[in-house]
Parts: structure tokens; C-alpha cells; sequence
């Protein structure tokens, strides 16, 4: 028959005393982890955007005018002519011209128009090299009158396949939705490669080039040929671009991100150090009794730790779950904001905050083995 003094069998009781503080701490730290997963993920998810459109497959170089590496912030022409001098070199498939540029872009039902910055690409489509990376609703633009929205502009829009848009006082209709395709601060739209032309006045001197290789080519001698058959040119492979594209996008919202991120982190800390030391506040009279009926101090802290880390782990995983449903959430009714949730950050987050649970109890915890067993029969 099992001993009903063991102190084990104390400990577990005294601990569950403050079950009104442990959910406090508790819901604390799953806001927490929630605050830091969603900020991680938006961070993501810009990042995700622009990865997805410039690394898709089939997107093998990127010819950009020199000096120029990355589409987000790019200013500048190749020379009329560049699209025949690459598709004339071994070992290239398939060449598709790109105009990008930022336009105003107005729609919406009458009496709520509303107007939004978009980066637009026009290529050659529907088809072509430089469409988008995927559709969800229509199907990409094919004349000079019609644009794909990515979904989180449509939704800020409140436009959908069949609408009718301005795209700098232009008219258009709205015949795809696309994916993949939010920049968090701007999103992606497409356009014909003509119409793009003919408002910006390219006159066929495409903004960059997308290069699809033959099967069997190498990259590295296309590139050098590339460089040398067309004036003032750099080509980069399809990830030399997207680490480009990336240290960009990051370079505007990563120092922010990453700031409230960690306060987010320390916030954290700070309930889980203040869980910890009421904890043992609360039940230094319970540890002299148990350290009186023998139990070691040693095995007195290792249970408080214990029941820390417990309501700590659980508090972060229900953070986790709030991220997935929020994820979820914002890509069915409100697709502006694209939460990209990984599943390493899923199970990195609650390993992170039981590190931090025990770094911030350990004073607490060592407080509890200087307790005089004496304390147990003051009044």
C-alpha cells in the first residue's frame, strides 16, 4: 500500500492550490507566444510573396539593366532589341519580357471607391514567362483590358472576377484573383505586357527578362553569355533573385517586426518569472512542511520547476493553436494580411518558452531550498 505522506503526493497537491494564478500566467503566455508567432508569420509571409513570384519553376535567369538585382526596388530599362539578342543564345528556351512598375489602381462598389499602390507586372500572356505563381478564381490576363488582382488588393478592394477597375485612369476588367502574391505592404497585379507598354511608354524595352534553359544547359556560361550579348545588362539565377528580392522586402519590415517580436518575448519572460516567484511565495509554508517530512530541497524546486514549465508548455501550445486558427482565419475572411506558419516555428516556439520558464524561475526556485523547516510550525 502506497504511503499517503509521501511528499511527492504533498507537492502535486500544494502546487495545484493556485489554480486562479496559473491561468493568469498561463493565458499570458499563450498571448505572447501568439503575438510572436503572427509577427514571425507576417514577416513570412511578405518574404513567402515575392519568394513565390520570382523563384518559380521554369524561372531559371532573371536579366535585370545593370546594377539593378532585385524587382522590389528597381528603376530602369534594358536595351530595346535584348529580348531577340537572349533568345538567341545556346542553350535558352524560352525568353519572356517584363514590365514592372507601381500604379494606383481604384474600384470597388459606387460611393466606396477605394484606391490602393499596387506593383504591377505586364507580360506577355495568358501564358507567357512572368505570369503569377498561381490563381485562385479566373484565369490570367489575355488583351490589353483585362488584370489579375492579387486576393489580399481584391479583398481591400472589394472587387472580384468581372469587376471593373482604373489602373492609372485606364479601365479594366478584373479576370483573375492570384495567390502568392502579397508583398504585406503592396500586393502584385498583372496586366498584358501591351498595355503596360503602351502606358508607360516602353517602347518594347522590357524591365527585366525571364529566361527558361534548355534541358542539359548550364546557368553559369548562359549568364556570361547573356552579359556579354546585351549592353549594360546582369543576369542572376532563379535563387541568387529571390535571396535579392528577400534581403529587400526584409530590409524595410524586419527591423520592426523584429523589435516588437522581442518585447513580445520578454513580455513573456516577465509573467513566467513573476509565475514562478509567486508560486514560491505563495507556497513557502507548504515547502517547510515538506522539507520536515523529509522531502530534499532539491526535490522541493524540481517540482515547482516542474509544475512551471507544465503551465508554461501548455500556455504556449494553446499561443500555437490561436496562430493556426488566426492563420486560418485571416486566409478565409480577411486574406490582406498572409500569415505564413511554419511548422518549425510551431514547435520551436513552445521549446523557446519552456528555455525561458526555466531560466526565469531558477531564482525563485533556489529560494526555495534556504527554507528553515521550523517555518512549518509557526503559527
Amino acid at each position: 500500500m502506497g504511503n499517503p505522506l509521501r511528499p511527492g503526493r504533498f507537492l502535486r497537491r500544494a502546487l495545484r492550490g493556485g489554480v486562479g494564478r496559473a491561468w493568469l500566467a498561463g493565458s499570458g503566455v499563450a498571448a505572447a507566444a501568439l503575438l510572436a508567432l503572427a509577427l514571425l508569420a507576417a514577416y513570412r509571409g511578405a518574404t513567402s510573396g515575392v519568394a513565390a513570384y520570382v523563384g518559380q519553376v521554369g524561372f531559371d535567369l532573371w536579366v535585370a539593366p545593370r546594377r539593378i538585382d532585385n524587382l522590389v526596388r528597381s528603376a530602369g530599362q534594358l536595351p530595346a532589341g535584348a529580348e531577340e539578342a537572349v533568345r538567341a543564345i545556346a542553350g535558352v528556351a524560352e525568353v519572356g519580357p517584363i514590365l514592372r512598375s507601381f500604379a494606383a489602381v481604384e474600384g470597388g462598389p459606387a460611393g466606396d471607391r477605394r484606391r490602393l499602390t499596387l506593383l504591377v507586372i505586364g507580360f506577355r500572356g495568358p501564358s507567357g514567362l512572368g505570369g503569377p505563381p498561381s490563381l485562385v478564381a479566373g484565369h490570367a490576363p489575355a488583351s490589353p483590358d483585362e488584370i489579375a488582382l492579387d486576393r489580399g488588393a481584391a479583398h481591400r478592394l472589394g472587387v472580384g472576377p468581372g469587376a471593373t477597375v482604373e489602373v492609372a485612369g485606364d479601365r479594366v476588367r478584373v479576370v483573375g484573383i492570384t495567390s502568392g502574391t502579397n508583398l504585406l505592404a503592396t500586393q502584385f497585379a498583372f496586366v498584358d505586357l501591351q498595355a503596360a507598354d503602351d502606358a508607360l511608354g516602353a517602347f518594347g524595352r522590357p524591365s527585366f527578362l525571364v529566361v527558361r534553359l534548355a534541358p542539359g544547359a548550364e546557368p553559369d556560361p548562359v549568364k556570361r553569355a547573356i552579359e556579354a550579348q546585351v549592353e549594360r545588362s546582369a543576369a542572376f539565377s532563379r535563387d541568387d533573385f529571390v535571396r535579392n528580392n528577400v534581403r529587400e522586402i526584409a530590409s524595410g519590415v524586419l527591423p520592426v517586426l523584429a523589435l516588437v517580436t522581442v518585447l513580445g518575448l520578454a513580455v513573456a519572460v516577465a509573467l513566467v518569472a513573476l509565475l514562478a516567484r509567486g508560486l514560491a511565495d505563495d507556497r513557502r509554508r507548504d515547502a517547510a512542511v515538506l522539507l520536515a517530512l523529509g522531502a530534499s530541497p532539491r526535490a522541493v524546486g524540481l517540482g515547482v520547476l516542474a509544475h512551471v514549465e507544465k503551465i508554461v508548455l501548455l500556455g504556449a501550445t494553446a499561443g500555437v493553436a490561436a496562430a493556426l486558427a488566426a492563420s486560418s482565419a485571416l486566409e478565409r475572411f480577411a486574406p490582406t494580411v498572409e500569415l505564413a506558419v511554419r511548422w518549425n516555428d510551431l514547435l520551436a516556439a513552445p521549446a523557446a518558452f519552456a528555455a525561458a520558464a526555466a531560466l526565469a524561475a531558477t531564482g525563485a526556485v533556489l529560494r526555495l531550498g534556504r527554507v528553515d523547516p521550523v517555518e512549518a510550525f509557526r503559527p
